[in-house]
């Protein structure tokens, strides 16, 4: 969404609707799954959604809603004030996020505890996220900087509560045993909603020039009355995310929660790589440059290193 034009005659570039643009996922995927419902007993073979029986099962669906919902939206909203490489670095450090998350659920979790040579791994790939930070904020403009620590806040509440989703899609699959494709289907409207009442607030719009703060409803009527399919890529991106919701949560009970969240360490490091490459991102001049291209590197190296220490048990 970041490239995609809405508006010819300003050169309007992207749709800058973080929280409504999960509620409308969300959405998608619900409706989504209802047709896949009633495809299913049209053909004759029915599935059943497991059915919540107690306040405690309804309780624990509510909280993994509300930290999905937090997980998603304010990643897709700092991604509109930050750029894609210290976004994407940021988020790489959601293993260590999860692993503070498993330990201080670790009554309710199945996962075994970290050594110390892991642990010491994942804090180097967050000096790794600290140093890319601060060489893209030098890089900018006194205002540009400043405006981005909104960004750097939301990234980093992001993945705190991208820990508590993954931990608890884990603790859905062992204790109230509903698998991946439930916990995604019951998590779907809740989230929506959340979004929903997040965006109905004013907002800096980064990424359009001379435009004052709007609410997310704003942006879609001012990018609707220049281009009336420019929604459209959002809307059927909400099918793409319950699939791949549907895999991660998957990860999340065959595996553990910190597995799971290693597993988008290669595709955090290839889109980096391809944002270079296309022009998306500019490496810094001088010695922000190499420090840059080295704190990537040391950062997908640690996170990295700590995964195949986590595979072999060591």
């Amino acid at each position: 969404m970041r490239t995609m034009s809405s508006g010819e005659d300003r050169g309007l570039e992207g749709v800058p609707i973080g929280f409504l643009m999960t509620a409308i996922q969300q959405l998608v995927a619900f409706f989504a799954f209802c047709i896949f419902l009633a495809f299913g007993r049209l053909v004759g073979s029915p599935y059943e959604v497991k059915k919540l029986t107690s306040t405690r099962e309804r309780v624990a669906v509510l909280c993994f809603s509300a930290a999905f919902a937090l997980n998603i939206g304010l990643n897709n909203f700092s991604q509109t004030m930050l750029s894609l490489s210290v976004n994407l670095i940021i988020r790489s450090c959601l293993p260590l996020s999860t692993a503070v998350a498993e330990l201080a659920l670790g009554s309710l979790s199945k996962w075994p505890a970290l050594t110390g040579l892991q642990w010491a791994l994942m804090l180097a790939g967050v000096l790794g996220t600290v140093c890319v930070s601060c060489v893209k904020s030098a890089a900018q403009d006194a205002d540009s900087s400043e405006f981005s620590l909104l960004g750097l806040f939301c990234a980093v509440l992001s993945i705190c509560a991208g820990a508590l989703n993954m931990v608890l899609a884990g603790i859905l699959g062992s204790s109230v045993k509903l698998n991946p494709l439930d916990s995604t289907f019951y998590m779907a409207v809740p989230a929506g909603l959340i979004m929903i009442l997040f965006s109905f607030v004013e907002h800096p719009v980064h990424s359009w020039q001379d435009f004052p703060a709007l609410t997310d409803w704003a942006i879609v009527q001012e990018v609707m009355s220049r281009y009336r399919w420019a929604m459209l890529p959002v809307v059927i991106s909400g099918v793409f995310a319950f699939v791949y919701n549907c895999l991660q949560y998957t990860l999340v009970q065959e595996l553990s929660a910190t597995h799971a969240a290693f597993a988008g360490s290669f595709n955090m490091a290839a889109t980096i790589a391809f944002s270079l490459c296309l022009g998306y991102e500019e490496i810094p001049d001088g010695w922000h440059g190499h420090l840059f291209l080295l704190a990537i590197a040391g950062n997908i190296a640690a996170f990295t290193a700590f995964n195949v220490l986590r595979s072999s048990g060591t």
